[in-house]
């Protein structure tokens, strides 16, 4: 099958269409039953003082770390790395990955079939949560219950992955003008993403593995809900 190459992707060129905008509806979904199932867990468990201080020392450490000016180059290369990380994950084919203090590109190949991941190519480098989802990972398999230390480390990943997020965000940005659309259903996307994983690691931080139950529980009773009203019983 003939691949379309992409060099140091046309800043010209845009991407989009209906896969796109219905995830990002689908995001803010996640999001809003995420934002469900914590409220009904604090209802029941109270206030959860300790957690929440462990969450807050968490994440302002994370925000802290990563907000030092001199990391430019860093900066750099974890933006061209979610780009590539994407690329990687979307089925499609990394070329060429460079990155130096203050520039950088990464030269990829989208497939024929695959054309529609371009636009969360392009957007990856302001929500790809690159720490906090392979911590998130380990926190499910390693540890059931909301442990101190893995609460800690995940609220510091989000913490660092919102900051280097908004930091690549500025009205110049020729990534968010890449998308049909334009800045406007750009920064939808960022904001349904960061709404969604934020809203479902904060399950995860409140109850453990038992919050990210309750979520699937609850998002399942919504679609066999929808498909009730839909075609009926």
């Amino acid at each position: 099958m003939k691949d379309k190459k992409k060099e140091k992707p046309d800043e010209k060129s845009k991407s989009g269409g209906i896969a796109f905008l219905i995830s990002i509806i689908l995001l803010y979904i996640i999001g809003c039953v995420s934002i469900i199932a914590v409220i009904l867990i604090l209802s029941v468990m109270g206030a959860l003082e300790y957690t929440w201080f462990r969450f807050f020392v968490g994440f302002a450490t994370g925000l802290v770390i990563f907000s030092f000016s001199g990391l430019d180059g860093f900066r750099t290369f974890l933006h061209e790395a979610k780009h590539a990380v994407m690329v990687i994950i979307s089925g499609n084919s990394l070329k060429e990955f460079h990155a130096s203090e203050h520039s950088g590109h990464v030269t990829y190949e989208l497939q024929e079939d695959n054309l529609q991941s371009a636009p969360w190519i392009t957007l990856a480098p302001y929500c790809l949560p690159l720490f906090s989802l392979p911590l998130f990972i380990i926190c499910l398999f390693v540890s059931d219950k909301n442990h101190p230390l893995f609460t800690i480390l995940l609220a510091a990943a989000l913490g660092i992955d919102f900051t280097t997020g908004l930091h690549e965000i500025h009205i110049s940005q020729t990534d968010l003008k890449r998308i049909y659309g334009g800045i406007m259903i750009s920064a939808s996307f960022i904001g349904a993403m960061f709404f969604s994983w934020f809203s479902f690691c904060l399950l995860w931080i409140i109850a453990g593995n038992h919050g990210v139950l309750i979520f699937f529980q609850l998002f399942m009773e919504m679609i066999a809900s929808l498909f009730t009203r839909i075609w009926g019983d």
